[in-house]
């Protein structure tokens, strides 16, 4: 396993910039994973670097790429997106915006993560196939760890871009979703940076079975 590459290590935290309220680990320049998808992860803490980031604000900006100012709260702006369920939490929990606001007001005193992220990054020959394998990473997370996935696929190209499609996974929590639809135990697994290893042997089995 190659030793992770921090991208954003010299980034202060900014208001405006969502990537900046974690620690975020990747592949060096040059270098890709799995079918030739880049993988980056970090965990969104309760604090970083003296900023106290907001979960709810950071689902909003990936959900709300490039809406006009003027846009209302929640309204979904990117791609596509998604939420992924264990099959015993309530239909309601498919909305993004119960999902975050309920991991938001269910945060532990002692919380040690507000969620786990994840990016998968690739030039596929289709969008649709791009967001299928992030799908499958998705559904596996879900039913090993009875958590809950964010997926929200964006495509810088839409609005001008140079950046290749990529599609967001925000697992809230990282915490169990119990059969009352409540946030349970923290997944300890998620919510540390080796969190990204098992992520990329379940990649590496998806792409290789796909392929």
């Amino acid at each position: 396993m190659v030793s992770p590459f921090r991208i954003n290590p010299d980034v202060a935290p900014s208001d405006n910039d969502p990537h900046s309220w974690l620690p975020l680990i990747g592949h060096p320049p040059g270098e890709v994973g799995p079918g030739g998808i880049k993988v980056m992860w970090g965990v969104l803490r309760p604090t970083f670097g003296g900023y106290r980031p907001s979960l709810a604000r950071f689902a909003v900006a990936k959900l709300m790429v490039a809406a006009p100012p003027d846009t209302s709260p929640w309204t979904v702006t990117a791609h596509r997106h998604e939420v992924l369920l264990p099959a015993h939490a309530g239909d309601h929990l498919l909305d993004p915006r119960n999902l975050i606001e309920l991991a938001e007001r269910s945060q532990l005193a002692d919380a040690k993560a507000q969620a786990a992220y994840i990016t998968l990054t690739s030039a596929p020959v289709a969008l649709h196939a791009q967001y299928e394998v992030a799908r499958l990473l998705g559904r596996w997370l879900v039913e090993r760890f009875d958590i809950a996935v964010l997926l929200v696929q964006h495509v810088p190209a839409r609005s001008g871009g140079t950046a290749a499609p990529h599609v967001h996974m925000i697992i809230p929590g990282p915490r169990v979703l119990t059969p009352y639809s409540l946030f349970g135990r923290p997944v300890a697994e998620l919510a540390r940076d080796k969190g990204r290893e098992l992520v990329l042997e379940r990649l590496a089995t998806i792409v290789g079975a796909d392929g």
